[in-house]
């Protein structure tokens, strides 16, 4: 039997995945359900007229965290090509990143429009 995730050689074993794809696997379905949870939490706050959301863009915008490879990304828009990102280490890190790049695009854009 092979893994379906890697494809790795997987002998007598029960699972449909070898420990690491298992692992990964188990960790993006966390994350997914956070997300969710999450969302239904603020759903319900905002329908209550309560809104707790900090004012850092990556708290602000509907922005969409998961792992890239080896890396966590912070997405805002459909994908990398259009929209803005930041990447960490982490889902802090990538959220600070974004944070950055959004600061800067948005003195980008006050400079262009004085500039003229």
């Amino acid at each position: 039997m092979k893994c379906k995730g890697c494809g790795a050689e997987l002998g007598s074993s029960m699972s449909a995945y070898c420990p690491d794809c298992h692992k990964q696997a188990a960790l993006r379905n966390l994350h997914e359900a956070r997300e969710k949870a999450v969302a239904g939490a603020m759903k319900t706050l905002r329908r209550y007229g309560i809104d707790l959301r900090p004012a850092r863009p990556s708290d602000r915008y509907d922005v969409r965290v998961s792992i890239d490879g080896d890396m966590w990304c912070c997405l805002y828009g459909e994908n990398l090509q259009d929209g803005l990102a930041g990447f960490g280490a982490t889902p802090g890190a990538a959220c600070r990143a974004f944070d950055h790049a959004w600061d800067n695009e948005a003195e980008l854009a006050a400079r262009e429009k004085v500039d003229g």
